[in-house]
C-alpha cells in the first residue's frame, strides 16, 4: 500500500475497515449473538481485527501519510439484520464487543497521533440503541425512514438503506461523507466545504423541506471527531493537486466528488 501512496502522490488517507469482521452472517457475529463463543474466542477475534488494522496503519505511516480513521459501525442496526436476528439483547451483546474494539482502536489512534471519527457513537445518535431504536431522522426537515429499504430501482429515496437492507442509502452516506470532510478539516486544515442538508437530499432527488434539522438529534459533526497530538499542520495551502485516498467503497464516490469540487483550477 505504501508504494501506491508514493507513486500516486497521495496526501491524506482515510481508513474505514473492520466492519465486515462482524458481518451478521459471520462466525464472529453469530457466535456472540447465539452465545456459543467463549470469552477466549471473542478476545482472540478482537485482537486479530485490531492487529489487521494496525498492519495497514503501519504501512501508511511508513509512507508518511497523514491519516483519518473511522472506528467500526455495527451492522446490527440495519433493518435486514433486525428482521432476521430479532433478539435485541443478543444484538447488543455483539455491539458491546464492537465497543470494546473501538475503545482499543481509539487508544491506538491516540498513541499514533491520528484523527479518529467515532462512527459507532454517531450511528447511535442517529439510530438509537437496540433496546430503544429510532425509526426516523429529519434531514432538511424530511423524514428518513431508518427501518426502510430502497428498491433496486431506487423507488424509495427516503429509505435509510439500499435494497439489501444493510448498506446505507444516499442521505445517510452524505452524513458519513460530511464526517470525513470535517475530520480532514479539523485534523489538517483542508478547508473542505461540507454538504448542506439541502445538497444531501438533492443527491437523491429529494426536495429540501425548508429548514435544517439534522443537528437537533445528531449535534455537530465535530462532536464525533478527535484529533490526537502531535497536532497536524494547522493549514494546507489550497487543494490543487491534492490526492485523497479513501479506503472505503462506502465513501469513495461521495467524498471524492466534494474534494474535487473544492480543488482550485
Amino acid at each position: 500500500m505504501s508504494s501506491v501512496v508514493a507513486s500516486d502522490d497521495v496526501d491524506y488517507g482515510v481508513l474505514f475497515i473492520g466492519a465486515n469482521d462482524f458481518f451478521p452472517s459471520s462466525a464472529a457475529y453469530l457466535g456472540i449473538y447465539l452465545g456459543t463463543w467463549t470469552q477466549g474466542e471473542i478476545d482472540a477475534h478482537v485482537a486479530g481485527v485490531l492487529a489487521n488494522i494496525n498492519t495497514v496503519l503501519d504501512d501508511m505511516e511508513s509512507a508518511g501519510l497523514p491519516m483519518v480513521i473511522l472506528n467500526l459501525p455495527d451492522y446490527g442496526i440495519a433493518p435486514a439484520v433486525a428482521a432476521i436476528l430479532t433478539d435485541a439483547a443478543a444484538r447488543q451483546d455483539v455491539t458491546d464487543v464492537i465497543d470494546e474494539l473501538n475503545a482499543a482502536l481509539d487508544a491506538e489512534a491516540e498513541a499514533r497521533g491520528l484523527v479518529i471519527i467515532d462512527i459507532g457513537a454517531a450511528l447511535v445518535s442517529i439510530f438509537g440503541t437496540h433496546m430503544s431504536p429510532n425509526t426516523s431522522i429529519l434531514v432538511g426537515n424530511v423524514a428518513i425512514d431508518l427501518t426502510g429499504s430502497d428498491t433496486e430501482l431506487g423507488a424509495v429515496p427516503t429509505a435509510g438503506f439500499v435494497h439489501d437492507g444493510v448498506h446505507p442509502n444516499t442521505v445517510l452516506q452524505g452524513i458519513i461523507a460530511n464526517s470525513v470532510m470535517e475530520a480532514l478539516n479539523i485534523g489538517f486544515g483542508t478547508g473542505l466545504t461540507l454538504f448542506t442538508e439541502a445538497e444531501i437530499l438533492s443527491h437523491r432527488g429529494i426536495a429540501y423541506g425548508g429548514s435544517d434539522t439534522l443537528n437537533v438529534i445528531y449535534g455537530d459533526y465535530s462532536d464525533y471527531i478527535t484529533a490526537y497530538p502531535p497536532p497536524p499542520p494547522s493549514a494546507v495551502p489550497g487543494l490543487n493537486g491534492i490526492g485523497l485516498m479513501v479506503l472505503s467503497s462506502l465513501l469513495a464516490g461521495t467524498a471524492l466528488r466534494r474534494v474535487r469540487s473544492n480543488q482550485s483550477i
